[in-house]
Parts: C-alpha cells; sequence; structure tokens
C-alpha cells in the first residue's frame, strides 16, 4: 500500500498572473454593470422629460384654448352686429377646434409619459397613482460646457471605456501567463510506502518541459486577443470622442434656440401689456387684444418646444459624458481632477 501527495510549485509568477487577469476581469464586470445603470438613469431621464413637457403643454394648452374660446365669443358678437364677416367666426372655431385636439393629444402624452416612466423605474403603473412629481429640474439649462473637461470627463469615468481598458489588462496579463508557462513548474510527490513491514518515504519529482515549441501557440494566441481588444478600445474611444463633439454641437444649437424662442416670447408678453393698456383707455377693440394673446400663446408653445429640445440634447450630452453636466461643470470650476483610473497602462 503506497500514498503520495502531489504539492505543485508554479514558476515564473504564474499565480500572480492568473490573479491579476481575475481581477481585471471583475473590474470589467463591475464597470459594464455601471454602464447598465446608466443607462436606466438615461431612460428615467427621457420618461421624466416627456412627463414634464406633456405637462407643461397640456397647461399651455388649456390657457390657448380659453383665450380662443373668448375670441370666438366676441367675434360672434361682432358678427351678429355686422361689424365682421361671419367667415371670420368660421376661421376661429375652427382654430379653437384644433387646439381642443391639441390639448386631448397633450393629455393622452401626458398619460403615456407616466406610464413609460412607471415602467423605466420597474414599478406597476398603480404605483404612481397619487405621486406628486418634481419636475422643476428642466426649467433650468446649464451654462456653458467646456470641450476640453468634457472629454476629460468622459474618458476617465465612462463605464464603457473603463470596462474596454480592464479588459485590455485582463488580456495582457493572460499572454504574461502565457509566456510565464515556457518555463516549467516542479510538482513534489513525496510519498509514504508499506512495503512487506517496512515503512519509508519516498521523493518523487517531475518538471513539465514544453521543449519542442515552448509554448509559441497559446502565446500567438493571447498576444491575438490582447491586439482585438486594443482596436476595440481605440474604436470605442474615438466613437466617444465623435459622440461628445455632436452632442456638444447640438447643444449649443439648441440652446440658442431656446434663448432665442424666450426673446420672442418676453416681446409679444409685452404687445399683450400694451395692446390691454390701449384698450383701457378706448383704443383698442378687445378682440385686438385677444388676438396678440393668442400670438403670445403660440409664441409660449413655441418655446416650451424649443426649450424640450434643448432639454433633449442636454441628455444626449450627459448619455455622451455618462456623467451629469452640472457636476461635470462643478469639478472643473473646483480644480478637481475625477477619479482616476485603477487600471495601468493603455493600449
Amino acid at each position: 500500500m503506497a500514498a503520495s501527495l502531489d504539492l505543485p510549485l508554479e514558476t515564473a509568477g504564474k499565480r500572480g498572473y492568473r490573479a491579476a487577469r481575475a481581477d481585471r476581469l471583475s473590474d470589467a464586470a463591475r464597470f459594464q454593470l455601471a454602464a447598465t445603470a446608466w443607462r436606466v438613469r438615461s431612460r428615467v431621464r427621457a420618461c421624466l422629460l416627456a412627463l414634464a413637457t406633456a405637462t407643461q403643454r397640456e397647461a399651455l394648452l388649456k390657457q390657448h384654448e380659453a383665450i380662443q374660446n373668448r375670441c370666438v365669443r366676441l367675434l360672434e358678437g361682432q358678427a351678429r352686429a355686422g361689424d365682421v364677416p361671419p367667415i371670420e367666426v368660421t376661421q376661429a372655431r375652427a382654430a379653437w377646434n384644433r387646439t381642443r385636439l391639441e390639448l386631448h393629444e397633450a393629455e393622452l402624452q401626458a398619460a403615456t409619459a407616466r406610464l413609460q416612466l412607471a415602467d423605466a423605474l420597474g414599478l406597476p403603473p398603480a404605483a404612481l397613482d397619487g405621486v406628486a412629481l418634481d419636475l422643476t429640474g428642466f426649467q433650468n439649462l446649464p451654462a456653458e460646457v467646456p470641450d476640453a473637461a468634457a472629454r476629460r470627463h468622459a474618458l476617465l469615468n465612462r463605464a464603457d471605456i473603463l470596462a474596454a481598458l480592464a479588459e485590455y489588462a485582463a488580456a495582457q496579463s493572460a499572454l504574461q501567463l502565457e509566456i510565464a508557462r515556457q518555463y516549467p513548474d516542479v510538482h513534489l510527490s513525496p510519498g509514504y510506502e508499506y512495503d512487506q513491514g517496512d515503512n519509508k518515504w519516498g521523493i518523487g519529482l517531475s518538471l513539465e518541459l514544453p521543449l519542442l515549441n515552448r509554448n509559441q501557440g497559446r502565446i500567438a494566441e493571447a498576444a491575438a486577443k490582447r491586439e482585438e481588444l486594443a482596436a476595440r478600445f481605440n474604436a470605442l474611444q474615438a466613437r466617444v470622442l465623435a459622440d461628445i463633439e455632436q452632442a456638444l454641437a447640438a447643444y449649443r444649437l439648441s440652446v440658442k434656440k431656446a434663448e432665442a424662442a424666450a426673446a420672442l416670447g418676453e416681446q409679444l408678453a409685452t404687445q399683450v401689456r400694451l395692446a390691454a393698456a390701449m384698450h383701457a383707455a378706448g383704443e383698442l377693440a378687445q378682440v385686438d387684444v385677444a388676438r396678440r394673446e393668442l400670438e403670445a400663446a403660440a409664441a409660449g408653445l413655441a418655446q416650451l418646444d424649443a426649450h424640450a429640445q434643448a432639454q433633449a440634447a442636454l441628455g444626449a450630452l450627459e448619455n455622451a459624458l455618462q456623467i451629469p453636466v452640472q457636476l461635470c461643470l462643478a469639478v472643473d470650476q473646483l480644480s478637481l481632477s475625477p477619479r482616476p483610473s485603477p487600471l495601468s497602462g493603455t493600449p
């Protein structure tokens, strides 16, 4: 009867390379989880923006509908007095009905946005019934976003960038492991043998000698895998930088459009105040004041659309950066660098 043990003694740091590869793969999985969390956050923000826009559109359309209703009543009175032709009443009533249809559409959009928000949060639709949501965060637009700060934050914080770097580092450790396998491991095999009552120890020693190819096949395979991941990383980095440039340009243009719409709204509001003053002085008919109010209401709807477009562009920019723009600006103003990557080396 004989009993023996096998005590492997790894050489050339193989155990360390395996541990490093496992650590990097764990980092990659963690960063991929963070990327998934950001996608959820992006969808929730889009649903909240849709809900805020639909809710504000519904309120503006109610005001618009009320003004048109009043305008129709005034024109009907003038038509009965023979001051305006009946066709003006018909046109005003048609515009009023169109606004009522738009109001019903806005109500449907608000209800749909609330259902989509519940789905994005992973909640049943009834969970948001009676819940008052604070949507005031969409009222303001951040200041100008510096290009350099945007690119720096994205390259140092985007989860998919960090995941790609972690995968490359894991491939580097795998290559180092295959190179180390050129050198043999030592196996000690001490044993205890009972032979006709004579107890004795036996010491065995074995080596794995890659004499013919010195593990060149696996080394080449690991090197090719590393090159593949390097190419993927470079392509991802180029795409991220292009997305950031496009998102920055779209955001700046949409902000300018929102500012122009706001300026027009202020001008029309001033005209409404002047028209009201002229009516009070007997210089302008009430229906003319209502028409100025209709113009201002239409400008309010256009301003809402422009502002919603700018907020959507802001969301696209944050998706390109994978960081809220306000946080990006705050860190940049404090001259604090984002959390550096824990990975050493670049592909």
